[in-house]
């Protein structure tokens, strides 16, 4: 537990952590049973875990392995104790969940169910984590890499990309290969910005050589429009001056 950074000694000290290590060939299904209840009776756990149940078979079989185990659990739940049990699988189809159902059917006895298992591809194997079932409680269905390190266990996000989950290089490859596209995506739109900035220049200096010649245009007119209203205006002096020099009657 320390290589992956959790210290478990102080717990230990402290008198809430108690560690338990016999050898199932050590003793009969009853007297395991025996020690167990012993153990729980005199610690009195909020918390057991027995890891892995699957090491009990060589010492039983089915139904002897099914009924100490029932028999543990129920003791377990009537003092309201929470129970974690490990199960290890000998099926080694990783890709699919063929080894799910337990050598002894105690599946039916848990609220929840977690699956621990290795995923191939790309040449090399990752750890993956899985819920099957958790009574009463929504939860995710998907399948999650986890790693473990001297920083403890870490469970990674979902990666999928448009071939699937992708785990461990593959999904450092794929993230990689993302991460490129969106540079090359993330420069063409800024080429594209830049090609409108300069055509939004281009409109601009169009537009105020429009303005320019319109003013231009627009001042001749005025200038013109000008010039007519002073000529009719002399028309009409000269025209009034010759009417009065002629004695015109009106």
């Amino acid at each position: 537990m320390n290589s992956i950074g959790i210290n478990l000694e102080p717990w230990i000290k402290k008198g809430l952590l108690k560690v338990h290590a016999v050898r199932p060939t050590a003793y009969s299904l009853e007297m395991h049973l025996s020690m167990m209840l012993k153990l729980i009776r005199e610690f009195k756990p909020s918390v057991m875990a027995v890891d892995p149940i699957s090491n009990l078979y060589p010492i039983g079989d089915d139904i002897q392995v099914r009924s100490m185990l029932m028999r543990l659990i129920d003791f377990a739940k009537s003092l309201q104790i929470t129970g974690l049990f490990t199960n290890l699988s000998n099926d080694m189809n990783y890709g699919s969940y063929a080894f799910e159902p337990t050598e002894m059917h105690v599946s039916s006895l848990m609220d929840a169910w977690l699956i621990l298992k290795n995923v191939e591809g790309n040449g090399e194997r990752n750890r993956a984590f899985s819920i099957i079932k958790v009574r009463g409680m929504p939860h995710s269905n998907q399948l999650r890499e986890f790693v473990l390190s001297d920083k403890g266990i870490q469970l990674l996000d979902v990666y999928k990309g448009s071939e699937g989950v992708f785990f461990g290089s593959a999904r450092i490859t794929q993230e990689s290969r993302e991460t490129i596209d969106r540079l090359h995506k993330n420069k063409e739109i800024e080429r594209k910005k830049r090609e409108l900035e300069s055509k939004r220049k281009l409109m601009e200096n169009e537009i105020a050589a429009l303005r320019e010649r319109y003013a231009r245009d627009e001042e001749e007119i005025t200038v013109l429009i000008g010039q007519d209203i002073s000529r009719r205006k002399a028309a009409e002096k000269t025209e009034k001056e010759i009417a009065t020099q002629r004695q015109v009657d009106r």
